[in-house]
């Protein structure tokens, strides 16, 4: 679940609880889909994985900015024909998959 503070000028704060979401995948110039998946709100998958199933970043069930892991990453962006661009804590990672 993910939580939408909303603070008005007068200082009244409004919570709202919003249900996870499935983002739609992101596709290569090949038109495979990658996408992040998520086992649960507190214990995300720390890969990317193509739509075969193939995991392409990350180490199943690790976090972490170590060489190898993500640490909760956001949905790719698509920067040229086979590179992305995420999210992963608080870094900026290009991703670049075999084509």
């Amino acid at each position: 679940m993910f939580r939408n503070y909303k603070i008005t000028p007068q200082g009244v704060v409004t919570t709202t609880t919003l249900n996870a979401f499935t983002p739609a995948p992101v596709r290569d110039d090949a038109g495979r889909a990658y996408t992040i998946a998520y086992a649960a709100d507190d214990d995300p998958v720390s890969t990317v994985r193509r739509d075969d199933g193939t995991i392409v970043a990350g180490v199943p069930g690790q976090t972490g900015n170590l060489t190898g892991l993500l640490d909760h990453p956001r949905q790719p962006v698509k920067l040229g024909p086979y590179s992305f661009a995420l999210i992963s804590g608080s870094a900026i990672v290009r991703l670049d998959v075999p084509h």
